[in-house]
């Protein structure tokens, strides 16, 4: 429906109705291609945060920094019943708060997937990701849309929240969150979403008033 449209309009249209539908224009919102801009040399040092039981990358240039051991991981996994034959054999970095500082190397690349949405103090997630980095180094940041995912029904952090964990120096999430995260948290299929069905709450909040 779009093919005679000059790129103008095309832009235009994909600002107009493109954005709120969430349609992808690039070929950065895919995964793949997304690690293939990043042009870094294939000796380059890789720091990967949280690869769970599927990391992005792997090789003896790659390291790994976790909230859980290789173990741990595995075995939550599998306890939601996900494969685990990727999981690292190693998770060089632990820290169960998430804390980067712990990390004493630098890295040409330091990529998160799907992690920076978790972190109760962002900004100094970032200043600590700033300091893991060589001179010329990269930071890369894989993140879901909101809207096709989980968390659908979570409202998006605003500025305050995130200078107020900073100040506080927050170190994990408040009740008050942990909460909302699990009375807001619904299926996880972006087709689904696509489509419209959300899902139901878990509880009914009407009924908490």
């Amino acid at each position: 429906d779009v093919k005679n449209f000059t790129n103008e309009d095309a832009l235009n249209h994909f600002i107009k109705y493109g954005i709120t539908e969430g349609r992808i224009c690039s070929k950065m919102s895919y995964r793949k291609e997304f690690i293939e801009c990043l042009h870094f040399d294939k000796n380059s040092s890789v720091l990967e945060i949280g690869p769970f039981n599927n990391p992005i990358f792997t090789g003896n240039n790659v390291k790994y920094f976790d909230v859980l051991n290789s173990d741990d991981l595995r075995a939550r996994s599998k306890n939601i019943g996900l494969d685990t034959t990727r999981t690292p054999d190693v998770i060089h970095f632990v820290d169960p708060y998430g804390d980067l500082s712990i990390v004493n190397e630098k890295f040409d690349l330091v990529i998160t997937s799907h992690a920076i949405e978790h972190q109760p103090d962002l900004i100094s997630f970032l200043i600590n990701i700033e300091k893991l980095l060589n001179i010329g180094g990269i930071a890369a940041f894989i993140v879901p849309d909101k809207r096709y995912c989980f968390d659908h029904y979570n409202s998006t952090s605003n500025i305050f929240e995130v200078l107020s964990s900073h100040i506080s120096k927050d170190k994990k999430h408040s009740l008050y969150k942990f909460f909302l995260h699990r009375l807001n948290t619904i299926h996880n299929n972006p087709v689904r979403h696509w489509q419209k069905d959300h899902g139901k709450l878990k509880l009914n909040k009407e009924k908490l008033l």
